[in-house]
């Protein structure tokens, strides 16, 4: 019974794709001008263009081009959501929970939450120069503050019952962070990342786009500027697919993690 259903599920989800992809291929039949064509890619020639950029290896690289590209995301990616993380749990944990930073430390976190992180990148350009860092730095900001903001709210949220139950059994105020807090907050804090991994996403893009000498961002960059529109598509379609494997890999952190909580 329950693969049939599952079956159904998967069906109902491919309808959508399945439907843009038919609208793609009758409009590239419609709109056949040069301009038309530059504007809209037909499947055909961005199919030729995904397989020279993933199956040609370049002389540079010694491995095809996208996938360099692709790993050189990654990389940053990583290391600045990594580094997001290490600082924006234990700070939202912080201002959730002491009323000293969230008195001093707040008010500065939320006045620089609204600021894009791509807003940042002539000051990182001017600190870091084209490079690595630029990038890592960008997509550190950009996922910081969902994650830091999801953590106070986490922590915030806590049944102030059981703080105060544990309270009167004498427990400290690291054990009820340890024991009570954290475990409660946990599910907040993790849609907090799954947030901030998209936002990173975003992020790295822009950043790749002027910061750095390599990237999907920069394949993206190179590829606009010499008009060659079906490697801008190429990129494109390798954001996507990527971050949506990172996504469904924070879904099952989140299974394995808070199992009782429901799948967004």
């Amino acid at each position: 019974m329950a693969r049939p259903r599952q079956a159904a599920t998967l069906g109902w989800r491919l309808v959508l794709p399945l439907a843009l992809v038919v609208l793609w291929v009758g409009l590239s039949q419609v709109l056949t001008s040069p301009s038309a064509k530059m504007m809209l890619p037909p499947p055909e020639a961005v199919g030729g263009a995904a397989a020279q950029l993933a199956l040609t290896v370049h002389p540079l690289f010694g491995m095809p081009p996208l996938l360099v590209h692709a790993a050189h995301s990654l990389e940053r990616l990583a290391l600045g959501y990594l580094a997001a993380i290490a600082v924006a749990v234990p700070l939202g944990i912080a201002i959730g929970y002491f009323r000293g930073a969230d008195t001093y430390v707040n008010f500065l976190v939320q006045a620089m939450r609204p600021i894009s992180p791509v807003a940042w990148i002539p000051l990182a350009l001017a600190w870091f120069g084209v490079g690595i860092t630029t990038v890592v730095f960008i997509v550190f900001y950009g996922a910081f503050f969902p994650i830091v903001a999801n953590t106070i709210a986490g922590v915030r949220g806590t049944s102030r019952t059981y703080v105060r139950a544990a309270v009167a059994s004498g427990c400290g105020q690291l054990r009820i962070l340890r024991r009570i807090i954290l475990p409660a907050a946990l599910p907040t804090i993790l849609t907090g990342m799954r947030v901030g991994l998209g936002v990173g996403w975003m992020s790295i893009v822009a950043a790749e786009l002027v910061g750095t000498q390599s990237g999907l961002g920069y394949l993206i960059s190179e590829a606009r500027f010499h008009l060659d529109i079906e490697s801008v598509v190429v990129g494109m379609l390798a954001i996507g697919v990527l971050g949506v494997l990172s996504d469904r890999g924070m879904r099952w952190l989140q299974t394995v993690l808070v199992p009782w909580q429901p799948r967004a």
